[in-house]
């Protein structure tokens, strides 16, 4: 993906293949069924029963437990998208002129491919903006949602973020401050294991999601997401006009 891309997207399929036990299945009204998962279709899941007679069970129609017993096997095929928007922010009359500051909107989506419902998944978020001095990076604003996919959403969930982006000049003429420049959004099973991950910043890989979900909206951090110290001259939150 292009690292400025402001509309990220991640198709990830399904991850391995799917473990299925014989089991007994039940539907809503009791009725019961022997098995083994096959896979779904549509709307149906689809079970192989010992002699080899193949069932069609609505999702819709199954047991709790069965509900449960699918979300544990099987990993959904989603797509995530983040959309930002940024307008300035309404300053008071006394701001200085060489002070600008942008909220910044961002919208992670979240959509599921296989249409049934589904609750078992969250997602986490995050925004990032990078000093424009230094090159490090800030962390702009984080948040996170359980996800819950229905028909009546049309098997997609959204949540949103708000973070500022900021720059000013200081006594040597030199324009300092933070602007937003990314994005990251992991999608996480009930296990907390990542299903998924999108990102415009090519160094935040999977691999320090534990890194970047520690971070704290104030703190500095390099490419290793890890956290460094804040640059110099500190940026100042009491300056005319805010």
């Amino acid at each position: 993906m292009k690292k400025h891309c402001l509309v990220g997207l991640i198709v990830l399929l399904l991850a391995g293949s799917v473990f299925a036990e014989m089991r007994i299945w039940r539907d809503q009204a009791g009725r019961q069924y022997e098995g083994t998962f096959s896979k779904m279709i549509g709307k149906d899941v689809m079970v192989v029963s010992p002699s080899g007679k193949k069932h069609y069970l609505p999702y819709s129609n199954l047991s709790e437990g069965d509900t449960d017993y699918l979300s544990d096997i099987i990993v959904p095929e989603t797509e995530v998208r983040f959309l930002t928007t940024k307008k300035a922010k309404v300053r008071s009359k006394n701001a200085l002129a060489d002070d600008f500051v942008s909220i910044v909107t961002g919208v992670a989506q979240v959509r599921l491919n296989a249409k049934h419902p589904n609750d078992t998944m969250r997602a986490e978020a995050y925004m990032v903006g990078k000093d424009r001095v230094t090159g490090k990076y800030k962390l702009l604003s984080k948040g996170s949602s359980a996800l819950k996919f229905t028909e009546e959403n049309e098997y997609q969930d959204a949540f949103q973020l708000v973070g500022e982006s900021r720059y000013f000049g200081d006594y040597n003429r030199e324009v300092r401050g933070v602007e937003y420049c990314g994005y990251v959004v992991f999608v996480l099973n009930r296990k907390n294991e990542i299903v998924n991950h999108t990102t415009n910043l090519s160094f935040v890989t999977e691999d320090k999601f534990e890194r970047i979900r520690q971070l704290q909206t104030w703190f500095f951090f390099g490419e290793s997401c890890k956290r460094v110290s804040t640059p110099r001259p500190a940026y100042s939150v009491n300056r005319v006009g805010i």
